[in-house]
């Protein structure tokens, strides 16, 4: 994909395009080949995958991708350190859809039960403000769309929501049973807990 890539950048270059770095994707980019984590950052590719697959795949991805194979699976770290975003999302219905689980993910890299596999690279986890922004800022960001949404700031969208505690500082097992007491939409409450 990323030679497809590089290959229609050099035949229209950036002066002759309607927009002059299209933030082109590769969704689901959840095996990589190491030659290729720097050029997502050289082409302005951006790397996009649902954090929750890592641990939906941990069980078999072992078995039927190998050990080596799995050394640049869910690359989050390297690829983010490469200079590039890397949006996430929920792929619901395949995935629960909960955004505990995804930012979960992110920052174990364990499965809900709390394993953790051979071969499944701890040190490539996001940090809790990278896997923030994973879910909210850099998927704005790809779509165009981060001076309307994707942080709270006056001006955007109020699409936000409220815990019980802070996830970017309680334990990781802590993350899934927080309690959404408010959540906002487009500046319109949907949920209040009682």
């Amino acid at each position: 994909m990323l030679d497809l890539y590089a290959a229609a950048f050099a035949v229209v270059p950036p002066t002759a395009r309607k927009v002059a770095a299209p933030r082109w994707r590769v969704e689901h980019a959840q095996l990589l080949d190491a030659a290729d984590l720097p050029r997502f950052a050289a082409l302005g590719v951006i790397p996009s995958m649902q954090s929750s697959h890592a641990i939906s795949d941990l069980f078999f991805a072992p078995r039927r991708l190998g050990l080596a194979r799995l050394a640049h699976a869910y690359a989050w770290r390297e690829l983010i350190d490469s200079g590039v975003p890397v949006p996430a999302g929920s792929d619901a219905p395949v995935e629960q859809g909960d955004p505990r689980v995804e930012y979960y993910a992110a920052v174990a890299r364990r499965s809900l039960d709390g394993q953790q596999l051979e071969g499944w690279h701890p040190e490539l986890v996001m940090t809790r403000d990278e896997a923030l922004q994973a879910l909210t800022l850099w998927p704005a960001f790809a779509a165009f769309e981060e001076a309307e949404r994707g942080s709270i700031e006056v001006g955007k969208r109020a699409d936000l929501t409220v815990f019980d505690r802070d996830l970017l500082t309680v334990s990781e097992r802590d993350i899934l049973t927080a309690v959404p007491l408010l959540t906002v939409v487009g500046g319109a409450v949907v949920h209040a807990a009682n």
